[in-house]
C-alpha cells in the first residue's frame, strides 16, 4: 500500500511493421502489410491495455502500382466499376493519388440528387398548353434512346451479363418513350382526359409550398399512365393497364408527388366522365406513421383541387360529390365505430358525443392541424349527433371550411371519399365487416341522414332491439343510388419493399383476393395497381408473388431524369469504431459532445464567424443552427433506445447542468407509442411557440418511412441495421433539405459492423446495388392455413350478397340461401380458388386440395350451427384480424393459484408504462 499511486502504469509497445506477399494472379500479388505490438506481457496487467489503436500508416508505390481489385457481386454491373482499393484490418483504407493510407473514421461524402431541367415543366404553362412541351418532352426521350444504342454498341468491356443488363434497361426505356408517346396522343384525342390533365397542374399550381414546376420524372410517369387509366374507367385499352408499375426513386426525391398528380388526375377524370361520387382511388401504407405524415400533404392538394371543381361549369353542380379524403386505418389510431345503439344487452358505444367536452379526445382523433384551404393552423374538431360524425372544422372566421375528410371506418362506408388512405393490415377488414363491400359501390340507397345504405337500411336504423335513443335512425325511405362506374380505377402501394417476409406473404393472398373480387364486381375491368419504394432489388420477383403480375419499374434510366451534383453536399456520413469505450457510452460522447457545440456557438455566434466558412453575420449562424438543434438517436431495438434515454437523463443532463446547460428534452418514437404521443412528437418538432422544445428523438425503424422534418440533420447511429434496405431509409431522415451529418457507432462485436467498416466508403458508394432482395414466397406451405378462414369469411359476407335475395353474413340466412339453393358450395370454392390462383403453380394442387377441404369443411359448420350467429364466429379456424397475425392465438387465463401474481404484475407494469 504505500506505493500505490506513486507511479503511472504505461502501456507496453514494441510496434513492428510486418508483411505477406502471396501470389493473386499472373500479374499481381497480393501484400498485407501490419503493424503489430510485438512485446511479450510476462503478467497479466488489468490497468494496462498494450493494444495499440488508430495508428497512422500509409503506402506509397515505387516502380509498380496498386492495382484495385473487382467485386464478384458488382462484375457484372455496367452502371458502377465495383472496384476496391484495399481492404482493411480493424481499419477503413483510402486511396488518393496512388497513396494508400489507412482511415480511422471513415467519411462518405453523398452529393445531392438533382432533377434534370431540360425544358420548361411548368405547372401554369402545362396547365394551359401542355402538348407542345410534352411533344418537346418527347423528342429529348427520342434522342437519348439514339444515345443509349450508341453506348450499347461501343461497351465491348461488358461481360455476356453485363451487356444483357444494359440492353435490357435500355429496351425499358424505349417502352417508357413508348407509353410516354402514348399518353401524349390520349391527351390530344380524348377531351375530358385533357381537360382532367389541365385542371390537375392547375390544383399542384395552386398547392406548391416552394414549387412551381413538375420534376422531369413525375411528369413522364403521369403521361405515360394516362392510357392505363382511361383504360381501367372503360375508355380504350393499353398493353400495360393490368401491370403494375414500379417508382424507384430515391428517397426525398418526389414519388409520393408523382403518385399524388396522377390520383388527382384521376380524380378529376372521373368527375368529367359522369362519375359523380364514389371512390376512385385508394392508396395504402405498411405502417400507420406513413399515413399520418401523409395525410396533411395529401389534403392539402385535394382541397385546392377541391376549390377548382367546385368553380367548374359541369363538375361544380350540387349532384357532384366534394373531393373528399378517408382514413381507413387501425382502432389504435381513429375508431372503426363511432355510433352504436344500447340495447338489454350492450350499452351505448358513442365516441362523437364527448368529443364536444373531452380536449385530449379532441386531439387524439385530430389528423389534421392546419386547414388545408386556408393554411391557418385552426382545425378543431366537433361531434355531430345528427349525422353521427366526427367533423374537422376550420375556426378561421375568414375560412370556416368543413374539410371533407372522414377518419372512421364507419364514416368511410357511409360516405365513399374520393381518396381513401389506408393501411395495409385493413385489408383483413373483409373477413369481419359486411360494409366492406360499400367501398366498391355495393350500396343499397341513401339515407337523407346518414349517408349511403348498405344492405336493407341505414347503419344507425333504429332496431327493436334498441333502447331509447334519439340519435339513431328512423328514416322509412332512402334516396334510390345509382352509382356510375363504383370501383376505384387506382391502388397505389406505396413503400412495397416492406411487404416482406410472413406480412408479404399473407398480404399476397389478401392482393388477388382483391383482385378476383374487384373483377367479379367490374366485371373484367382492370384496376391500375402503382407501387413505390427507394429500397427494392429484384423487384419483377417480388411484385409477381405479390401481385401475380407481370411489373414494370419506373424509371429504368435514372441519369435521363436526375443528375449529381459535385457541388452540393446532401450528407456528411461518418463512420466510428469505439475501443476501450461501449458502444452507447461512444453514441452518448457523440450526442454530448454535438449538443454542447450547437449550444456554444448559439450562446456564442462570433465563433462561428471566425471559423471563416462562409457566414456573413450573427443572424445567419443562429438561423443556421435552429436547423441542426434536432437530433436524432437511431438503435436497432427498442431496449437500446431506452437505455438511451434512461443514461442521458442520469448521466448527460447531470453533467449539462453541472456545466449550466439546459439539460437535452428527448422524445421516444418506437413501435409502441401510441398514435397521439407520434403526432405530439411531430406537433413538437414542427411547432414555433416559444418553450415547445426538443433536442433529440430517440427512435427504432418506426421512424425509417414517412418522416420528412426539414430541421432535423443530425444523427448517430448505435449499430448497422439488420439490411441495406433499412439503413438507406434511416439515415434519409436526416439532410433533406440541408446538408445532413451522420454518425454510424459500429458495434466491434459483430461481424457485419466490422465489414461495413472495413468497406466504408464503397459500402455507401455501391448502396444501390447491395440492397437484398425481398424476402417474399405467397407459396409457403402453410400460410393458406391463416389465410383462408378470412378469405372464405369474406367470400360469404361480402361477395355472395351481390345475389338477388341473399343476405348470409349471419349462419341462420347463410342456411336458408344454401337450402333454397340461392348460393352453393361449388359457387364459394370457384370464388376461393380464384383468389388463390393455383393454376400452373407448383404448390398449386397442394393449395387446391386444402382450400376444397376447408371450404367444405367451413360450409357443413355454418350449416350444423344453431340460432343465428356472424359467419367468422363460427369458423373453427378464427379469421385473421391484422396481417400481422402470424400464429393462430390462444386464450391465455389466469388460474385460482396464479390469479393474485397475475394481477400484481399487471399493475406493476402498468403503472411502469405510465
Amino acid at each position: 500500500m504505500n506505493d500505490w499511486g506513486t507511479s503511472i502504469p504505461e502501456p507496453s509497445w514494441s510496434v513492428q511493421l510486418s508483411y505477406r506477399a502471396t501470389d493473386y494472379s499472373d500479374d499481381c500479388i497480393k501484400l498485407t502489410l501490419l503493424l503489430e505490438n510485438v512485446v511479450e506481457e510476462k503478467k497479466e496487467q488489468n490497468d494496462v491495455e498494450n493494444s495499440i489503436f488508430e495508428t497512422e500508416m500509409s503506402a506509397k508505390p515505387i516502380n509498380f502500382a496498386f492495382q484495385d481489385y473487382i467485386l464478384e457481386y458488382l462484375r457484372d454491373d455496367y452502371k458502377h466499376e465495383g472496384n476496391i482499393h484495399a481492404a482493411g484490418v480493424n481499419c477503413s483504407i483510402v486511396k488518393e493519388d496512388g497513396v494508400i493510407r489507412i482511415e480511422h473514421m471513415p467519411v462518405f461524402v453523398q452529393k445531392k440528387y438533382k432533377s434534370q431541367e431540360p425544358i420548361n415543366l411548368n405547372f401554369s404553362s402545362l396547365a394551359k398548353d401542355p402538348i407542345p412541351v410534352l411533344m418537346t418532352l418527347h423528342q429529348l426521350m427520342e434522342e437519348e434512346v439514339m444515345r443509349l444504342e450508341t453506348a450499347f454498341q461501343s461497351r465491348t468491356d461488358l461481360t455476356a451479363r453485363g451487356r444483357h443488363c444494359l440492353r435490357d434497361d435500355l429496351d425499358q426505356f424505349i417502352a417508357e418513350t413508348r407509353r410516354f408517346k402514348c399518353g401524349v396522343e390520349r391527351l390530344q384525342t380524348d377531351d375530358e382526359a385533357m381537360e382532367a390533365f389541365s385542371l390537375m397542374n392547375r390544383a399542384f399550381a395552386q398547392s406548391s409550398k416552394g414549387f412551381d414546376s413538375w420534376h422531369l420524372f413525375q411528369i413522364v410517369f403521369i403521361v405515360m399512365e394516362i392510357p392505363d387509366i382511361l383504360a381501367a374507367s372503360g375508355r380504350g385499352s393499353s398493353d400495360t393497364a393490368a401491370d403494375v408499375d414500379l417508382i424507384y426513386f430515391p428517397t426525398g426525391g418526389g414519388k409520393t408527388e408523382a403518385y399524388l398528380g396522377l390520383v388527382v388526375f384521376t380524380i378529376f377524370f372521373d368527375r368529367l366522365r359522369g362519375k359523380k361520387e364514389g371512390v376512385s382511388a385508394i392508396t395504402r401504407f405498411p405502417l400507420r406513421l406513413l399515413s399520418l405524415q401523409q395525410l396533411q400533404r395529401i389534403a392539402d392538394i385535394f382541397a385546392q383541387a377541391e376549390k377548382i371543381r367546385r368553380t367548374h361549369s359541369v363538375i361544380g353542380g350540387q349532384c357532384y360529390a366534394p373531393f373528399s379524403t378517408g382514413y381507413y386505418v387501425g382502432q389504435g389510431n381513429t375508431p372503426n365505430k363511432v355510433y352504436e345503439g344500447g340495447s338489454r344487452f350492450n350499452g351505448v358505444k358513442d365516441e362523437i358525443t364527448p368529443i364536444n367536452t373531452d380536449s385530449s379526445l379532441r386531439e387524439k382523433y385530430k389528423i389534421i392541424s392546419c386547414c388545408p384551404f386556408c393554411g391557418k393552423e385552426s382545425i378543431e374538431l366537433r361531434g355531430e349527433t345528427a349525422s353521427l360524425r366526427i367533423i374537422h372544422k376550420c375556426t378561421n372566421p375568414e375560412c370556416g371550411e368543413e374539410i371533407p375528410v372522414y377518419i372512421s371506418d364507419q364514416e368511410v362506408y357511409r360516405y365513399l371519399p374520393t381518396f381513401i388512405i389506408a393501411t395495409l393490415d385493413k385489408m383483413a377488414t373483409a373477413a369481419w365487416s359486411k360494409e366492406f363491400k360499400s367501398i366498391f359501390g355495393k350500396v343499397s340507397g341513401k339515407c337523407p341522414q346518414h349517408g349511403f345504405v348498405i344492405g336493407e337500411h341505414c347503419l344507425y336504423k333504429k332496431k327493436h332491439y334498441h333502447n331509447e335513443d334519439p340519435n339513431l335512425c328512423t328514416v322509412e325511405h332512402y334516396l334510390p343510388v345509382n352509382l356510375y362506374d363504383p370501383v376505384p380505377s387506382l391502388i397505389i402501394q406505396d413503400e412495397m419493399h416492406l411487404i416482406r417476409e410472413s406480412l408479404g406473404t399473407y398480404d399476397s393472398h389478401y392482393e388477388t383476393f382483391l383482385e378476383h373480387y374487384i373483377q367479379e364486381l367490374a366485371k373484367g375491368k382492370p384496376v391500375k395497381i402503382i407501387g413505390s419504394s427507394a429500397t427494392v432489388t429484384d423487384y419483377g420477383e417480388q411484385i409477381r408473388h405479390l401481385y401475380m403480375k407481370k411489373g414494370h419499374q419506373f424509371p429504368s434510366n435514372r441519369s435521363f431524369y436526375a443528375w449529381e451534383d459535385e457541388e452540393e453536399t446532401a450528407r456528411l456520413i461518418a463512420g466510428v469504431m469505439p475501443h476501450n469505450k461501449t458502444v452507447i457510452y461512444a453514441v452518448l460522447d457523440i450526442l454530448k459532445l454535438y449538443y454542447e457545440e450547437i449550444y456554444e456557438l448559439k450562446n456564442n455566434p462570433r465563433r462561428a464567424l471566425e471559423m471563416n466558412v462562409g457566414f456573413s453575420s450573427e443572424e445567419e449562424v443562429r438561423a443556421t443552427l435552429r436547423d441542426y438543434d434536432l437530433g436524432l438517436s437511431y438503435n436497432l431495438v427498442k431496449l437500446e433506445g431506452d437505455a438511451v434515454i434512461q443514461s442521458i437523463r442520469t448521466m448527460v443532463n447531470v453533467d449539462l447542468r453541472k456545466k449550466g446547460i439546459r439539460e437535452m428534452a428527448t422524445a421516444p418514437m418506437t413501435g409502441d407509442v401510441t398514435f397521439s404521443d407520434v403526432k405530439g412528437v411531430l406537433s413538437t418538432v414542427e411547432s414555433e411557440t416559444p418553450g415547445a422544445k426538443l433536442d433529440l428523438i430517440v427512435a427504432t425503424s418506426m421512424i425509417s418511412h414517412g418522416v420528412d422534418i426539414d430541421k432535423m440533420n443530425f444523427m448517430v447511429f448505435r449499430g448497422m441495421p439488420r439490411n441495406m434496405a433499412e439503413y438507406i431509409q434511416a439515415y434519409s431522415r436526416v439532410g433533406r433539405k440541408y446538408p445532413g451529418v451522420i454518425f454510424v457507432v459500429f458495434n466491434p462485436a459483430r461481424e457485419r459492423d466490422q465489414s461495413y467498416y472495413k468497406y466504408f466508403e464503397k459500402y455507401h458508394e455501391y448502396k444501390d446495388v447491395l440492397v437484398e432482395p425481398v424476402p417474399l414466397n405467397r407459396w409457403a406451405k402453410f400460410a393458406v392455413n391463416r389465410t383462408l378462414p378470412g378469405i372464405f369469411s369474406a367470400c360469404v359476407i361480402n361477395f355472395l350478397e351481390k345475389s338477388p335475395e341473399v343476405s348470409p353474413y349471419m349462419s341462420g340466412d347463410f342456411r336458408k340461401a344454401f337450402e333454397s339453393r340461392r348460393i352453393s358450395i361449388a359457387q364459394i370454392t370457384e370464388f376461393v380458388l380464384s383468389c388463390y390462383n393455383c393454376n400452373g403453380q407448383d404448390m398449386g394442387p397442394y393449395f387446391e386440395k386444402y382450400i376444397r377441404e376447408r371450404v367444405q369443411d367451413y360450409v357443413d359448420q355454418i350449416l350444423s350451427t344453431d340460432g343465428n350467429r356472424f359467419i367468422p364466429f363460427v369458423l373453427s379456424d378464427t379469421p385473421m384480424n391484422s396481417l400481422r397475425d402470424m400464429d393462430i392465438p390462444i386464450e391465455i387465463a389466469p388460474t385460482r393459484e396464479s390469479f393474485d401474481p397475475m394481477r400484481m404484475v399487471s399493475v406493476q407494469y402498468s403503472r411502469s408504462v405510465e
